[in-house]
């Protein structure tokens, strides 16, 4: 056998022993992907969730409430999405609009945004102010206000919205109407900004019950990612929530808007189609 030959084999020798000895080591010696998430549970309910991320010294601090659009009762659509904004008035330690001025003053940006599941605020700050956006989240999640002239500017606010956003788009009609025709015993049906002849109706204390019911700290779970840590998370979160536990919020039922002239009993598979137009003779 040639040198050059009697080499080779060799070679491929040891790359079989190699991929054996590899192969014969325990699963837990070889490299598995590590969980960046870590989670634990404040004494008063509320579930926190750390990212790690170190790339940038920022933070991203997002507080979820488990209610959405889907949430409201039969005449009261759009509730959810109202409260979010006023979320952003007065509170018992902050203006109306302090919150986002405080937050932009710090060099950050924030926003909350309703869906038919949930309801989220966040705020992205430098690190050094992640106390400061929990402590500002804490005081609106108990101690909202909702005056009456604040309400009603507001609701003005949100029905001027769905007149730019949704009445004045025939894409966003169509889009609510296939929902309304999909979703015909759900209430993902209803749209989460709500129905133009309802939010008018929307007041005062329809928005407290729901705060009150809704808004409390084992009904919401704090995200916060960026260049902290699970420890330092933690002892913010320890130091900030002193919330009264005993406001507990009431079991969430998702209420279904269920149309009395359904066929109920035995139901057969769906079938499915599609229909357009087509040029004639």
């Amino acid at each position: 056998m040639p040198g050059y030959v009697k080499a080779r084999v060799r070679a491929l020798a040891v790359l079989g022993i190699a991929v054996l000895v590899l192969a014969g080591q325990p699963a837990s010696s070889q490299t598995s992907p590590q969980r960046r998430a870590s989670e634990f549970t404040l004494g008063n309910g509320m579930q926190v969730v750390v990212i790690p991320d170190r790339r940038a010294p920022v933070i991203t601090h997002v507080v979820w409430y488990r209610i959405g659009g889907a949430d409201n009762i039969a005449g009261q659509s759009g509730l959810a999405h109202f409260l979010e904004h006023l979320m952003f008035k007065s509170t018992a330690r902050l203006k109306t609009g302090e919150l986002s001025n405080v937050v932009a003053r710090l060099g950050g940006r924030d926003n909350a945004v309703t869906t038919h599941d949930a309801t989220y605020y966040f705020q992205r700050l430098p690190k050094e102010h992640l106390k400061t956006a929990m402590t500002m989240e804490a005081d609106r999640m108990r101690n909202l206000k909702l005056v009456n002239e604040e309400v009603a500017t507001e609701r003005q606010v949100v029905i001027q919205e769905r007149r730019s956003v949704v009445d004045s788009k025939s894409l966003a009609i169509l889009d609510e109407l296939i929902s309304a025709a999909l979703y015909l015993n759900h209430s993902y049906r209803i749209p989460v900004i709500g129905w133009g002849p309802e939010i008018p109706k929307l007041s005062r204390e329809l928005a407290l019950e729901f705060y009150n019911r809704f808004y409390a700290p084992n009904n919401a779970i704090l995200i916060v990612a960026g260049d902290v840590t699970e420890a330092e998370v933690k002892k913010l979160a320890q130091d900030v929530s002193n919330i009264d536990p005993a406001s507990l919020w009431a079991q969430r039922a998702t209420l279904l808007v269920v149309n009395p002239a359904a066929k109920t009993g035995d139901t057969k598979p769906a079938d499915t189609g599609l229909s357009f137009k087509a040029p004639g003779k």
